[in-house]
């Protein structure tokens, strides 16, 4: 049985963290042989890339190196010579993961915006490695506003 969810807003940071830490303690919270489950509140896309990192998280498990998904999705993990290490993204994790002997599928997804904008010809500043007058600006402003489109209408 699926059941809506309920939130609960909290006025307080501290007094939130505390809940959710003592129920994820608990791990088990039942209200009339019905079970609670607690969780962050996050958008759509943040679980979704959240949770490309759910595999590697059971090996690294497996193998007692304790790990932690940092906001938004950043996965961070305890060496066991007490060195910390944090990926940024799934891509970074994958390949820095291999000297650790932890198979990561890297997510192929669909190209990031900044990609897709430099192959239709835009640049960015740092591209450029030079600043862009104001005159300049303008024709870069058109030209984005022309790779935007492009972009939606090639998603579809």
């Amino acid at each position: 049985m699926e059941t809506a969810g309920n939130l609960i807003r909290f006025q307080n940071y501290n007094v939130r963290q505390r809940v959710l830490q003592a129920a994820w303690a608990k791990k088990d919270i039942r209200v009339k042989d019905c079970r609670i489950f607690f969780d962050e509140d996050f958008t759509t896309q943040v679980f979704k890339e959240r949770a490309k990192y759910r595999q590697v998280r059971k090996q690294l498990q497996e193998r007692n190196i304790k790990s932690r998904i940092l906001f938004p999705a950043k996965l961070k993990f305890f060496e066991k010579n007490r060195k910390v290490r944090v990926f940024n993204n799934p891509q970074d994790a994958a390949q820095g993961l291999l000297e650790y002997g932890v198979n990561m599928q890297s997510p192929a997804g669909e190209p990031d915006l900044e990609s897709t904008l430099q192959a239709s010809g835009w640049q960015t500043h740092r591209s450029r490695n030079r600043r862009t007058p104001g005159c300049e600006l303008m024709s870069d402003v058109k030209t984005l506003i022309d790779s935007l489109d492009r972009h939606e209408r090639a998603k579809e």
